[in-house]
């Protein structure tokens, strides 16, 4: 039998060890390390500081302002007090985010050696083996490199914590640490991308793996504490997102048939286990499933995700269709690698397979990842790239046949013999070549982990100039999406940006906006049908900076600032001034140089040199405050023709009129006090912003003739609005806008206020949801005390 470290106690710090030595650019470089951009720093990590600050500042609040004219703060994947929006009001967002994927690197490891050491029952060695090829999987696995998709690499350890502390043998005392990190986990992960897929596999694993014959009963009931208390500790944001749902745009054009659904399926299949690294030996398992009944489950398992994950696209267009379930391919990494394991158990301790065959058959998932990842990527089907199936060919022409041979008929056959020296040797040499692909392509275009903090993120303090020098709510926009995070991360409110949900009334005006880009029929699709994002640069021209756009629209949305990378003559001419800006840092320190020309050095990284764009800064003439008086309105049939109105209109009319659509508009009689306002009159009314917070806006006016107070913050429900404390009514204006009407002259004091009571009142679950989490193992532990006694 192998062994190899015989204190149980230390097997934790080789898993630690290797995390730290895998990342330690990141220890050494600190804000200079490398950081992934995609769904990470230019989603979730501005939001997240501006969350924190916004809580600071303001304390609890339900109206998040920071971009695309505001949107419900709960209705996202986490409330407002994630623990990371906490963290980051102490700690950088690079300190978090370093941390956090060394952290779940450990997780990854330590927790899939438990899961098949102790759950599955898997020898020792090779349950470490396990442990080491998923926790470098996970770091290679594209959507596993996002460090709030905690479950992607920590799920196993969650699991064995959750047995840890339903053990009656277990104190409560020595359970209390494994019930913290139990809670952290999720509380850091996000309800939307867990529930609906780690709560199911958890109760799988409990009904199709419990090979060691433990109590079901008892597990699934207790694993029902811990899910029902985890959807309670949510029920704030899983309330708010259905409350949301209406105010959302999700079209789908794309018709599904079965051909792309079994590519899709192929895809998953093949693309998970590739870049789980153990391709080859998944073929090799595969020949033992007919006489295993392990193996068949743990198939089972793989096939259902596998086929919910590729035939989701039938359900579009549904309430169920809109839980995103293809995101069930996040659950193939864990159950391909345990089926792959278990697998090797069956070849070396039942069939009696050298070891000499495992190894060759690793040797060869390397071979298969590295001329095999760019094909991925690049290519619809794998089946297409001429050189894997070239490859598997060659190397296992011998080896598949010989383990078919095992598999079918327990005949003894000749094998290839190496000394354990020879057997160690090439063990260690390809676990350290595993290390270094896996490390290079984690920088690589799989995870795209190729950006400098410090130059991308956190490199533009000319932004908070921006906020020194205006008292008053203002927005901005960037011409290509460089700067978008930044602005967000200076807590600086944007018209554009990047979300999973977006209010659909505010997309259709975005789309007024970047209407001349928008040349053709397939042009305006795409833009309905792609939710998750809004870019004033449609055409996704990054790198210069132009972009055509409805400038009169643009101001009236409160655009008080255009930022790009180039300068636009025409951008000029409709700009008070231009400022001209400098990145921060544009030298990089020495060691990051070595570093850089080690990774060049590689032959395997491209477009690795920072690249630092010039910041100029566009101040837009006429903007629009926030919240301003309108003279005139005009209702229109139907949104579409409000839409085709404001896209007409000059500055002045936009200026002096409000459009309202029949369904969302005021009454005509009250609209005839709008007909006949002396201009010379409504000239003389006063608005004075007192104070704005994400839940609060109060005005002061002063008016001479009659008016529309006209807000461009986005019209949600939600939002009730009082004059001299007397409620009023709040009117969708311009499509997307709240306004009131102001019908009397005098002295006023005008409030809007975001106000969701139910919101409220379900935070009362926060801490009955955290005892159900908690409960089982203090149930347990005073069960077991009880039966002592």
């Amino acid at each position: 039998m192998i062994t190899i470290v015989e204190d149980k106690k230390f097997r934790v710090w080789i898993f630690v060890i290797l995390a730290l030595v895998f990342h330690a650019d990141k220890i050494i470089l600190g804000s200079y390390a490398l950081i992934r951009i995609h769904d990470i720093f230019d989603l979730n990590f501005p939001m997240l500081k501006s969350l924190g600050e916004l809580l600071v500042k303001n304390g609890m609040f339900a109206w998040y302002p920071n971009y695309a004219g505001g949107m419900p703060a709960y209705a996202w994947h986490h409330s407002p007090f994630h623990i990371a929006a906490l963290l980051s009001i102490i700690f950088s967002s690079w300190g978090i985010y370093e941390l956090s994927v060394i952290m779940l690197m450990i997780a990854a490891g330590y927790g899939m050696y438990r899961f098949l050491f102790e759950y599955i029952n898997l020898p020792d060695w090779l349950s470490i083996t396990g442990g080491l090829v998923f926790m470098f999987s996970c770091q290679i696995i594209y959507y596993g490199v996002n460090i709030l998709l905690v479950f992607s690499s920590a799920f196993p350890i969650f699991f064995m914590w959750f047995l840890d502390i339903i053990d009656e043998d277990n104190t409560f005392k020595k359970k209390i640490l494994k019930l913290i990190g139990l809670n952290f986990i999720l509380l850091f992960s996000l309800p939307v991308l867990t529930l609906p897929y780690y709560a199911v596999l958890h109760m799988l694993v409990i009904l199709l793996l419990n090979f060691q014959h433990r109590d079901i009963k008892k597990m699934l009931v207790w694993s029902i504490f811990i899910w029902t208390g985890y959807i309670l500790t949510c029920v704030p944001v899983l309330y708010s997102l259905m409350d949301f749902m209406p105010y959302v745009q999700r079209v789908y054009n794309n018709i599904p048939n079965i051909a792309d659904s079994i590519e899709n399926l192929s895809n998953n299949l093949i693309y998970q286990s590739i870049f789980s690294l153990i391709f080859t030996v998944l073929i090799s398992g595969l020949f033992f499933v007919a006489s295993s009944k392990k193996l068949k489950r743990i198939l089972l398992m793989i096939l259902i995700f596998s086929f919910v994950s590729a035939f989701s696209n039938f359900l579009h267009n549904t309430k169920l269709g809109k839980m995103d379930l293809s995101h069930f391919n996040f659950l193939l990494p864990f159950i391909i690698t345990v089926f792959v394991f278990v697998s090797i158990d069956e070849m070396i301790t039942k069939r009696g397979l050298k070891l000499s065959y495992i190894i060759l058959s690793y040797a060869a998932t390397i071979i298969v990842f590295i001329f095999s990842y760019r094909g991925v990527l690049w290519l619809p089907l794998l089946l297409l790239n001429l050189l894997v199936p070239i490859l598997i060919g060659l190397v296992y022409y011998y080896i598949l046949t010989k383990v078919g041979e095992t598999a079918s008929n327990p005949i003894k056959i000749q094998r290839y013999k190496f000394s354990t020296n020879a057997l160690l040797f090439i063990i260690m040499s390809f676990f350290l070549f595993s290390i270094l692909m896996v490390r290079i392509f984690r920088a690589d275009v799989i995870c795209d982990e190729r950006s400098l903090y410090k130059a991308y993120f956190d490199n533009q303090s000319v932004f908070n100039t921006l906020k020194e020098t205006n008292i008053y709510p203002f927005r901005t926009g960037a011409i290509g999406k460089t700067f978008i995070p930044s602005l967000q991360k200076y807590g600086i409110e944007t018209i554009d940006g990047k979300s999973a949900l977006f209010n659909k009334y505010y997309k259709q005006y975005f789309k007024q906006i970047i209407a001349p880009q928008l040349k053709t029929k397939q042009q305006k699709d795409k833009f309905d049908s792609y939710w998750y994002h809004l870019y004033l640069d449609n055409d996704n021209n990054e790198n210069d900076g132009i972009a055509e756009l409805n400038i009169p629209l643009l101001l009236l949305a409160n655009t008080k600032y255009l930022i790009s990378q180039a300068y636009d003559p025409k951008l000029a001419e409709v700009s008070t001034k231009v400022i001209t800006a400098r990145n921060d840092v544009e030298t990089l320190p020495l060691i990051y140089r070595i570093y850089n020309k080690l990774w060049k050095m590689s032959g395997f990284i491209t477009d690795r040199e920072i690249k630092y764009f010039p910041i100029y800064i566009y101040e837009l003439k006429d903007t629009f405050e926030r919240g301003y008086l309108a003279l005139k309105a005009k209702i229109e049939p139907t949104d579409e023709k409000v839409l085709e109105t404001l896209s007409k209109e000059s500055l002045q009319d936009l200026r002096e009129t409000v459009l309202f659509s029949t369904k969302d508009a005021p009454s005509t009689n009250l609209m005839d006090n709008y007909k006949n306002i002396p201009k010379d009159k409504f000239n003389q009314n006063i608005i004075k912003l007192v104070s704005y917070s994400p839940d609060k806006i109060i005005y002061d006016l002063t008016l001479y003739s009659s008016a529309i107070l006209v807000v461009s913050n986005n019209y949600y429900p939600k939002w009730t609005a009082s004059v001299n404390g007397s409620e009023v009514k709040i009117y969708r204006a311009d499509n997307t806008f709240q306004s009131i009407i102001l019908k009397d002259t005098g002295h006023f004091t005008v409030t809007f206020e975001y106000k969701d009571r139910l919101l409220w009142i379900l935070h009362v679950f926060l801490p009955i949801g955290f005892l159900l989490i908690c409960f089982p193992a203090i149930s347990t532990s005073y069960r077991s005390r009880f039966y002592k006694l």
